[in-house]
């Protein structure tokens, strides 16, 4: 499918009639003509703001509305309409599934829109409300769809149906063949009965994953519009009222060669003064047959031409997929609310936020798709450098945090099923050879699936034995000169060789080390583990004292004009302390100075800023009135032609350096760095959902999770049972996400004056969060502490734990069920006073 927004399908719309007792009803299509401008439709099918001329002709012949306000969290995008004459405020609410853990509860091909209607005057008022459809099965996505005659369109079929608390229409062609790509099925539906819980509705209960009852075959009263030769006609059947009980309707005879047919689903509420109803719609898609296409077919040595989609082997076709989704509505849209719910809810500033957690839409686009044979695989961005790419994929923590086994997955693919004994992790699934990066970056995510989801280190002995040999490989064919650095070609992400000491590629060397000694560790190789942890602590060393540059105040690359193709050199390069996101993630701490790399990271937030214009970047992703940080800049001259890219602006690799500076504590620096990311993607010309690179939701983004984990100061590690906060932001009150091994809920912290006391909560939303020591480290003041779980005494002890601070120590562990909270109280038992001379204040927790 084209991956870009040049295409428009027809009658994708949402329409309300609402009229009070006694009144003519008032008709407006649900958009607006302040979004859909012939300045849009001007702009290239690439910007993201433009719009098909259609969308702006649509609403030059259907009533628009004035305006509305959209406020996104993904998974959900709530909607407020501004509509002049309607009796009533409306709103929507549109989501999909996510909540982490559970990859196929997340893995629904469809969206639930639920409106909500309060009726604002004195007079009982009726309100109906259509959400429209093309079928536009067997269509390429890039033909336009709004032709007269549309190729691959033809035999199109819409077949109304009533049952499982549904009642819509499923969407088919009679013209596909049974391995066609494009074959597949749609489908449109009411939702019927009280099945969506509402954000009010005690998660506790509703969440227990039970299925809804199913309402009664006569409770069902969704209508249907089953067929219309164009959006106009649907408006028109809508406005006059044309729908049919879907139960009384009849199927469509196939549409003619080259067109198809729009169609509609109605329902309708009567609402007394004051009153506020809701319905839902559910919209679900199935086509089975992805297949590799677009430069991924030679892929086909290892997998299949007809790779599919995992949906495929779980649901027969759309309609079994809007079934499911409504059988388990109620728990998918509560525990989904109460993810969104803990992530938003956090008292870290929005924009860092929006840069972590908005990142998971990449998993739910085109870039990312889940195999018929259960394998995760992806390109770099949509239909972009296909597949697996190790040094893209490798600068990622979300996948980790949220969805560790779809991370787990991906590393068996690296280390199991395309892994090459001779080079060790391949580029991309099997080809293209070997980047050093990647596979290095691949050892450090092996360890930080293991630290989230692999307490009982059960799956690491699958691909132990190559993690491990990819550390020998290093050993044997890279690090040879004795002192620990790599100086051979190093092939890496910027499709370039370099040569020559650098801690771009020592910093993934140090940590992959650090990361390979602790998995030794657990799989009871103490030879190995030491051999690891004393060459990365040569290593450290090595890389430091040959690329530190004290009168620069960064790092750079040891080459001379002789070998510096391809490199960096002197210059201060935006990757030169690369894998620090990810050991940080993994709490293996600084891999060289850590004043240096402070002052490092400062160095790239001053020298690499750019404004357009003047600057223009590489990829054109930049707008006049643009900041954005750059690759590489040469404050003190450049060797050769410098780097390669050098005026690409990269949000996935600036990602790691904004998460550097909030392990830093420099705030300042953080704060604006991350913003004038949100600048450029705040929806004026770049949706705040899909930053690009080498095309639009590119993965190596995921690496802004990091910025989520070094805003709560956290450190996790179910190996352990062990996790430890150290908030960034609003510490003497403070709450943030956290997902564990096992389930995810909310921490909390509040301090007491001078932080001599606090309390500190852990509560399970989903799931059992099981801890064995709890880092409080923004106290340093508290002696004692005491511990309950919903109100039940804990036994507990607090210890100053050096190199990490303050940590409680709760025995053998305490399982923090869904539902459930413990509860911290920390104080300081002896008087500390600045003047011991002087009486006790008398303040709470101070004695």
């Amino acid at each position: 499918m084209n991956p870009h927004p040049c295409q428009n399908v027809p009658a994708c719309f949402f329409g309300v009639s609402a009229a009070e007792a006694g009144s003519q009803p008032h008709n407006f299509v649900l958009a607006t003509p302040a979004n859909y401008t012939l300045e849009h439709c001007g702009l290239p099918t690439s910007h993201e703001a433009h719009v098909p001329a259609r969308s702006v002709e649509r609403l030059q012949a259907l009533p628009g509305i004035k305006s509305l306000t959209l406020t996104g969290q993904y998974p959900i995008a709530d909607v407020a309409y501004d509509v002049t004459g309607l009796p009533v405020e409306l709103s929507l609410e549109a989501a999909s599934p996510l909540i982490p853990g559970e990859a196929q509860n997340s893995a629904f091909p469809a969206a639930v829109f639920t409106f909500t209607a309060k009726n604002a005057t004195d007079k009982q008022v009726s309100v109906r409300l259509l959400q429209g459809q093309q079928n536009f099965v067997g269509w390429d996505g890039v033909a336009d769809a709004t032709a007269a005659s549309t190729p691959f369109l033809g035999g199109n079929v819409n077949t109304p149906f009533a049952a499982s608390g549904l009642s819509g229409i499923s969407m088919s062609s009679t013209s596909t063949t049974t391995q066609d790509m494009f074959k597949g099925t749609l489908c449109l539906a009411a939702v019927e009965g009280d099945a969506v819980a509402r954000e009010d509705d005690d998660w506790d209960v509703v969440g227990d994953g039970a299925s809804d009852a199913k309402p009664a075959e006569d409770e069902v009263t969704g209508k249907v519009i089953m067929q219309a030769a164009s959006e106009e006609a649907l408006w028109g059947a809508f406005v006059g009222g044309q729908e049919v009980p879907a139960a009384a309707a009849a199927a469509t005879s196939p549409s003619a060669a080259g067109a198809s047919y729009c169609c509609g689903v109605v329902q309708g509420m009567t609402l007394a003064p004051g009153e506020s109803k809701s319905v839902s719609f559910v919209l679900s898609w199935h086509f089975p047959n992805r297949q590799l296409i677009d430069g991924a077919n030679k892929w086909t040595d290892r997998l299949p031409l007809n790779i599919g989609n995992r949906y495929g082997v779980w649901y027969s076709d759309a309609k079994a997929v809007a079934t499911a989704l409504r059988g388990n509505l109620s728990y998918l849209l509560a525990a989904t609310r109460a993810y969104r719910d803990a992530v938003y809810g956090s008292t870290i500033p929005e924009n860092f936020v929006m840069s972590a957690a908005g990142r998971a839409s990449i998993v739910g686009s085109t870039s990312m798709w889940w195999s018929r044979d259960g394998i995760i695989l992806g390109w770099e961005g949509n239909h972009c450098c296909p597949l697996n790419c190790s040094h893209v994929y490798g600068y990622g923590v979300l996948l980790e945090r949220l969805f560790p086994e779809v991370a787990k997955d991906m590393l068996f693919s690296w280390f199991s099923r395309t892994y090459d004994p001779a080079t060790g992790v391949t580029m991309r699934y099997g080809h293209n050879g070997f980047a050093i990066d990647g596979a290095l970056a691949c050892v450090i995510k092996a360890y930080l699936a293991v630290q989230q989801a692999d307490g009982d280190v059960s799956w690491l002995p699958s691909i132990w034995e190559n993690v491990k040999g990819q550390i020998e490989i290093m050993f044997t064919r890279w690090d040879v000169d004795g002192d620990g650095c790599i100086r051979d070609w190093q092939q890496n992400t910027y499709d370039t060789a370099m040569h020559g000491a650098n801690t771009f590629i020592g910093s993934y060397y140090v940590t992959a080390l650090r990361a390979a000694s602790k998995m030794a560790e657990l799989m009871k190789d103490a030879d190995f583990a030491k051999q690891c942890a004393d060459r990365a602590a040569l290593a450290s060393a090595s890389y430091e004292k040959i690329c530190w540059k004290e009168e620069y105040g960064y790092y750079v690359a040891d080459v001379t004009a002789k070998d510096c193709a391809h490199s960096y050199g002197p210059g201060c390069f935006i990757d030169q302390l690369c894998a620090s996101g990810l050991s940080f993630a993994c709490g293996l701490g600084y891999m060289f100075n850590a004043e240096h790399e402070t002052s490092a990271r400062l160095a790239i937030a001053k020298n690499n800023t750019v404004q357009c214009p003047p600057f223009h970047d590489l990829q054109k992703h930049m707008f006049p009135g643009d900041t954005g940080t750059t690759t590489c800049t040469y404050p003190h001259g450049k060797l050769g032609k410098g780097m390669i890219y050098d005026t690409l602006v990269s949000i996935g690799w600036t990602y790691p350096v904004i998460a550097g500076l909030l392990h830093d504590k420099r705030i300042d620096e953080a704060t604006y760095m991350n913003d004038i990311i949100r600048q450029r993607q705040d929806g004026r010309n770049r949706s705040p959902w899909n930053e690009p690179e080498c095309d639009t939701h590119y993965t190596r983004m995921f690496s802004g999770w990091g910025l989520y984990d070094q805003a709560c100061g956290m450190r996790y590690d179910a190996t352990q049972k062990a996790v430890g906060f150290e908030p960034r932001f609003n510490s003497e009150n403070f709450n943030c996400f956290v997902a564990m091994e096992g389930g995810w809920g909310t921490f909390t912290q509040a301090a007491g004056p001078a932080f001599n006391s606090g309390t500190v909560t852990l509560k399970s939303l989903h799931g059992t969060c099981s801890v064995k020591t709890l880092g409080v480290y923004s106290f340093t003041k508290p002696d004692a502490c005491t511990a309950d779980l919903d109100g039940a005494a804990v036994a507990a002890t607090l210890t100053d734990v050096p190199g990490l601070g303050m940590t409680v120590g709760l025995g053998d562990g305490v399982a923090v069920k869904q539902g459930s909270t413990l509860t911290v109280r920390l104080r300081t038992s002896v008087a500390r006073h600045v003047d011991a001379s002087q009486p006790c204040c008398g303040s709470q927790g101070c004695c």
